[in-house]
């Protein structure tokens, strides 16, 4: 919520700090699917009310990146920001880091 915070008072301040850069992403997954041809995507509830997205596709397969994971569970990702489109802030090249 910080990260979406940062984007909601000013994007080009949070762009320039978060944009490009690897950072850990930590939340209890919303949802995860398979995307854009075979990109697997996890969904992170964000914002007032956590009606906005981080949206976090991964690297690896989604049979072996999706395995042993489950709506609800905490994980933390490493990705690259893409920074905000409408509401939702978007991270690439993500890998698990944690399944705790």
């Amino acid at each position: 919520d910080t990260m979406w915070s940062a984007f909601d008072k000013n994007k080009s301040l949070a762009d320039a700090r978060f944009r490009g850069k690897r950072i850990d992403v930590r939340g209890r997954i919303k949802s995860f699917a398979i995307e854009n041809g075979n990109l697997p995507t996890m969904y992170f509830a964000a914002g007032p009310h956590k009606k906005h997205y981080v949206i976090c596709t991964l690297e690896g397969e989604p049979e072996d990146v999706f395995e042993g994971l489950a709506v609800g569970q905490p994980v933390t990702l490493v990705g690259t920001c893409a920074g905000r489109v409408r509401n939702d802030i978007l991270f690439k090249h993500c890998k698990i880091k944690s399944r705790k």
